[in-house]
Order: structure tokens, then C-alpha cells, then sequence
């Protein structure tokens, strides 16, 4: 969570927003999203060597660079509005493709196990929502 911690912070220094603003923003749309979900589960992927270690690394790493990009995407300089309501008129605005990003986390919930595979494909679909 301190790498976290530290998006955040950085987020709010380049918005020059309040540190307590960007932290709301990144709680709302982790918690629309999911983004915990798929945090943790990157972190909880079994390696055996090397060259997998590197692979999580990078997989955290992404997750973490996405979440950066959503925020930098919605949060404004010196915005008066609430972050959560920039949140909400975001998914809201996207609906179509939140839903189908939330039935492809949904079914790989279902699957029970996640491995490497099924996570890369849950970024992608992440980075597509974002792009969108």
C-alpha cells in the first residue's frame, strides 16, 4: 500500500490538489472498479523462479501505472468539485464499458483460481475501459 500511498501523493502534486481529494478519487473508482480485486490478486499469484517474479513485478506495476492514468484522466488543477462525483459523471459516461468490464472480472471470480493469464487479461481490459 505505500506504492499506493505514493500515487497518490504524486497525483495530487501534479493536479495541485489537496492529498485527501486524490485519496477519495483513487477510493471511488478502486471500489467501482474493483481495482483492489485485481491488486491483491496479482499480489497473491504464486511464482516459482525468477523470471515469474519479474512478470507479477510487472503486472503490479501496471495495475499500479493504470490507476495513475485514471486519476491523472479525472482529477482537474484546483477543481472544487467533489472527486467522488467526478467519479460517478465518469462511470456514468462510460457505463457500457463498465459493465463489460465488470462481467469480465465477474467471471474470472467465478473461475475461483486466478493465474498470470487471466490477470494480464483483466489489465488489458482495464487499460481498454481507460482508453475508451
Amino acid at each position: 500500500m505505500i506504492e499506493l500511498t505514493n500515487y497518490v501523493k504524486s497525483v495530487a502534486a501534479e493536479r495541485k490538489r489537496d492529498v485527501i481529494d486524490s485519496a477519495r478519487l483513487y477510493a471511488k473508482f478502486n471500489d467501482e472498479l474493483e481495482l483492489y480485486w485485481l491488486h491483491d490478486s496479482a499480489e497473491d499469484l504464486e511464482v516459482d523462479g525468477r523470471w515469474q517474479a519479474q512478470a507479477r513485478s510487472n503486472l503490479r506495476d501496471e495495475i499500479y501505472r493504470l490507476r495513475r492514468e485514471l486519476a491523472l484522466g479525472l482529477i482537474k488543477q484546483r477543481s472544487k468539485t467533489d472527486p467522488r462525483k467526478v467519479v460517478d459523471k465518469w462511470l456514468q459516461s462510460h457505463a457500457t464499458e463498465v459493465a463489460k468490464y465488470k462481467r469480465t472480472l465477474d467471471e474470472m471470480k467465478l473461475r475461483g483460481e486466478v493465474d498470470f493469464a487471466t490477470l494480464s487479461v483483466a489489465a488489458q481490459e482495464l487499460s481498454d475501459l481507460i482508453s475508451s
